[in-house]
C-alpha cells in the first residue's frame, strides 16, 4: 500500500534497504471495538492499543496491562513490511450462538499509522504513512467454541429400577421412582475451547423435541 508511493527524485533510490516500516503514535485512548474477556465469560474492559518500548503495538485493558494481542512490523529480508497480529489471550465474543463467531479489529482515524520511511542516495528521506483505521476489519479475531469429542457412552451409566408393587397405592403419585446418572455418559466428552470452562451450572440436559414416533 506504500511501497507504490515512492519517489525517490533525481538522485535515485537508496541502497535497497535503505527504507524501514514503524508504528506511530500511540493510541492510549484508541477503542478498539474488542472487549477483554471477564469474568465467568462476561464481557470485560475495553481494550485500547499502546505502543511498547521497542516499537510494536500491543491491545491491554490498561498500559503497561496484561498484553492481549501484539502487532509487529517486520524490516527484515523478504518480510519487509509485513505485519503481524499475535493473539496472545482469548476475547469476549458476542454472539453466544456461534462458535466461530468473528470479532474485527477496528481503530478509529488519526490514531496510529504505520509509516514507511525512504532514503535516496544522498541520504534524504520521506516518510510515508497510512493511517491505522485503513485496517479496520483486515484482522479479525475468530471465537473458539465448546467442542463435543467422542462418543456418548451410557455403559457408563448405572442401571436403575422400579417396581410394579408400589402401584398399590391409590394416590395417582408414583411411589417408586428410578433415578440414573447420566453425567458420567457425557462429562468426559467435553472441551471448551480457548476460553476455557464457563461457571459451574453453564451446561444442561434436555430431551430432543419430538419424540412422539418413538415406539
Amino acid at each position: 500500500a506504500l511501497a507504490a508511493q515512492a519517489d525517490y527524485g533525481a538522485d535515485g533510490q537508496g541502497k535497497a534497504d535503505e527504507y524501514a516500516f514503524s508504528f506511530n503514535g500511540d493510541a492510549a485512548s484508541a477503542a478498539t471495538n474488542l472487549f477483554a474477556l471477564g469474568a465467568d465469560g462476561a464481557k470485560g474492559d475495553a481494550i485500547s492499543l499502546f505502543k511498547a518500548a521497542g516499537g510494536s503495538l500491543y491491545g491491554a485493558t490498561a498500559k503497561d496491562g496484561a498484553h492481549l494481542f501484539e502487532l509487529s512490523v517486520s524490516n527484515a529480508g523478504e518480510t519487509r513490511g509485513q505485519v503481524t497480529f499475535s493473539l496472545l489471550k482469548p476475547i469476549w465474543h458476542d454472539d453466544a450462538t456461534n462458535p466461530n463467531d468473528a470479532q474485527p479489529l477496528s481503530l478509529g482515524k488519526g490514531l496510529a499509522s504505520l509509516d514507511c520511511t525512504i532514503f535516496d542516495a544522498d541520504g534524504d528521506s520521506r516518510t510515508l504513512s497510512l493511517d491505522m483505521a485503513a485496517l479496520g476489519g483486515r484482522i479479525e479475531i475468530r471465537d473458539d467454541g465448546p467442542r463435543v469429542k467422542g462418543e456418548v457412552k451410557a455403559d457408563d451409566i448405572t442401571a436403575a429400577a422400579v417396581d410394579e408393587t408400589y402401584l398399590a397405592d391409590k394416590s395417582g403419585k408414583p411411589t417408586d421412582t428410578a433415578v440414573l446418572d447420566v453425567r458420567a455418559a457425557f462429562a468426559a466428552q467435553a472441551d471448551y475451547g480457548a476460553d476455557g470452562q464457563g461457571k459451574a451450572d453453564e451446561y444442561a440436559f434436555s430431551f430432543a423435541e419430538d419424540a412422539a414416533s418413538a415406539t
